[in-house]
């Protein structure tokens, strides 16, 4: 299933806000100050260190406290903006939760090419898969043929492009269709002949056997080319 979400949508259920005030409480902020600001990390150093005065104990911790009022409103507008920005669309598309995001004032065009693309790719794709040995079928290889047989630059994303290209090349995908099926035959048929030589030389007489004449000296010719 493919999802997708509005360029400004967010994913999760609380805000920024409340995402800080669990995720990234006052003592945390603190603890990214002392990693982060020289001045706050050396004060807060020395309020460790031992055989200090209480007067020393009382202007380290004025300081911090003084260093805190400055320094927390900025940590924790950047925390907000750091915890909304991973609940953007742009997060969720980066963690395979959608497709991709999209603009809401463009989603019904959107969503009319993107159907139209899938209906035709799907019905040529199980055209594919009925033509090919079980062995063989794979939706992602097949895909990667029809990318191929398109040659359009952004075959992935250009779903306009690629659904006119389906309309409009019907003929050709579908002889294209029916040479995978005639090669998956011929696999078949080698394969038979490897496995039961016998048997797969007496399938042949039988088939010849019930061919018109003219194709059989048809048949016959182009064996003898083999």
């Amino acid at each position: 299933m493919e999802m997708y979400a509005d360029e400004d949508a967010r994913g999760g259920v609380l805000e920024p806000e409340g995402i800080v005030g669990i995720k990234y409480r006052k003592d945390r902020q603190l603890e990214t100050m002392a990693r982060l600001d020289p001045t706050y990390g050396d004060l807060k150093r020395r309020s460790l260190e031992k055989g200090l005065s209480a007067e020393q104990q009382t202007e380290i911790k004025n300081q911090m406290t003084e260093r805190e009022n400055l320094l927390l409103p900025v940590y924790l507008q950047i925390a907000l903006q750091y915890s909304d920005l991973h609940d953007r669309a742009g997060r969720m598309k980066a963690k395979d939760t959608i497709r991709m995001p999209l603009q809401w004032s463009q989603a019904r065009r959107f969503f009319y090419w993107r159907l139209r693309r899938r209906l035709n790719e799907e019905y040529v794709l199980k055209r594919m898969a009925a033509s090919q040995s079980k062995e063989l079928q794979s939706r992602a290889a097949n895909l990667h043929t029809l990318e191929a047989w398109a040659a359009l630059p952004n075959f992935g994303g250009d779903d306009m492009s690629v659904a006119m290209w389906y309309e409009e090349n019907r003929k050709t995908v579908h002889d294209k269709i029916e040479a995978i099926k005639a090669e998956t035959i011929a696999y078949d048929v080698a394969s038979l002949m490897r496995s039961n030589k016998q048997g797969g030389l007496k399938g042949v007489a039988t088939v010849l056997s019930m061919l018109p004449v003219a194709e059989k000296e048809e048949v016959l010719k182009w064996l003898s080319k083999a």
